[in-house]
């Protein structure tokens, strides 16, 4: 089934940090039935090409070649029979395929290729890594809410909602960056305590957020996705530009995305409320890109202007169900 997967995702899957290497790849993210585009620089003109991606990040010893971050496990996929161009790199987009069970599975890459003067005979690129997110949102009703300084409303969901083990049907959005089930809340202060305490919650940027100076707070929804958007909204007293979305799906996932964010201090994760689960802490900009948490509890990140400033601009994470707790990739 994996082998099947990798076969239709193709190279989308290989969005990520450059090393400091000579053959480079990049890709646009891996988004279920989207369109994706690769790119390839630096390797040897006109040389045969391979890409290969795997379920297992590795790294493997390679004899003559060097150390290859692929697991080769079972569910190894090569693309094959490709060249570069004269100038050592190569350009091609494709569509995405996956089925959307798929979300939250991560997909490591590398590409390699003919070089008369690389170890064995061979030129490695950067090691990639990425999660498979669920679909965009597409197309739906937008709906711009009338939300204040620290105001909340609740709106129904066009489908229902599964979360921490219940269902839901309703959600309260605020102005402040924060979604909540069973109720509303308005809190301004992106605290730990008021994370795990209380309602059930999603905060997607939470932090003392003015959308009555500046900006908009949106959502936008059709069968299949639920999405809320605070677009150009600016902290409280302060003369900043903060933009961020959160997608619901039927099947309980979870997206976030930043497009462009100027704070450097929030708060972004879920929690079941009512102080249940033991805490997961997690680095959704760090270097494994997934995460777990720890069975049913807390799973977030604070970050802090003194010692872990915001760092999620222009990232997507996706947020999964995973037994009785959640499982997250970037």
């Amino acid at each position: 089934m994996h082998r099947i997967l990798f076969s239709l995702c193709a190279m989308v899957v290989v969005a990520g940090a450059l090393a400091a290497q000579q053959f480079t790849m990049t890709a646009t993210p891996l988004m279920v039935g989207q369109p994706f585009s690769i790119q390839l620089s630096g390797g040897t003109p006109n040389a045969p090409m391979h890409v290969l991606l795997d379920q297992s990040r590795g790294p493997v010893q390679i004899a003559n070649i060097g150390t290859v971050y692929l697991g080769f496990t079972p569910a190894l996929y090569a693309v094959t029979w490709l060249s570069l161009n004269n100038l050592g790199g190569l350009g091609f987009g494709s569509s995405v395929h996956a089925d959307a069970a798929y979300a939250g599975n991560m997909v490591y890459a590398q590409a390699a290729c003919l070089s008369p003067t690389a170890p064995g005979g061979v030129l490695l690129s950067n090691p990639l890594s990425q999660g498979i997110h669920p679909a965009p949102c597409g197309a739906g009703v937008l709906t711009p809410l009338a939300l204040g300084e620290d105001s909340a409303v609740v709106v129904p969901l066009p489908f229902s909602f599964p979360f921490y083990g219940q269902v839901w049907t309703q959600v309260g959005i605020s102005s402040n960056g924060l979604l909540t089930f069973g109720g509303t809340s308005i809190d301004p202060t992106e605290q730990v305590g008021d994370l795990i305490s209380g309602l059930p919650k999603i905060a997607a940027l939470w932090d003392d957020l003015s959308p009555q100076v500046q900006g908009s707070v949106s959502t936008c929804s059709n069968s299949s996705a639920f999405q809320v958007s605070w677009s150009g909204v600016p902290q409280f007293y302060l003369p900043d530009n903060n933009n961020a979305q959160v997608t619901l799906y039927p099947s309980g996932a979870i997206s976030m995305t930043w497009p462009g964010i100027e704070l450097s201090d929030s708060l972004v994760g879920i929690a079941p409320g009512a102080l249940q689960g033991a805490l997961s802490v997690a680095n959704f900009s760090g270097a494994a890109g997934c995460g777990t948490s720890n069975g049913a509890g807390p799973l977030f990140e604070s970050f802090l202007p003194c010692c872990n400033p915001f760092d999620m601009h222009n990232q997507r994470i996706s947020i999964v169900r995973q037994g009785a707790g959640y499982r997250w990739v970037r």
